[in-house]
C-alpha cells in the first residue's frame, strides 16, 4: 500500500469524540478519520462545481431542480 502519514493537532476533547464515533461505526480511529476527510473532500468538490456551474445555469434561466428537469424532459 502506498499510504502517506499526516500528523494533525486537534483541540482538547476531539480525539475522544472521534474515538467514540469510530466505535459506534465499528471502525478503528484511523479509518474513521480517513472516511471523514474523504467525505469532506467530496463536499468541497461539489461546492466548487456548484459555484462554477451557477453562472451558466443562470444564463440558461435554471434556478431550481424543476427548471433542470424541464430542460431535460
Amino acid at each position: 500500500m502506498n499510504d502517506e502519514v499526516l500528523t494533525v493537532r486537534l483541540p482538547k476533547g476531539s480525539r475522544g469524540r472521534l474515538t467514540r464515533l469510530a466505535k459506534r461505526k465499528r471502525q478503528n480511529l484511523s479509518q474513521y478519520v480517513r472516511d471523514a476527510i474523504d467525505a469532506k473532500l467530496w463536499i468541497d468538490a461539489l461546492d466548487e462545481t456548484t459555484a462554477l456551474a451557477a453562472p451558466r445555469a443562470a444564463a440558461l434561466s435554471l434556478r431550481s431542480e424543476e427548471d433542470v428537469f424541464k430542460l431535460f424532459s
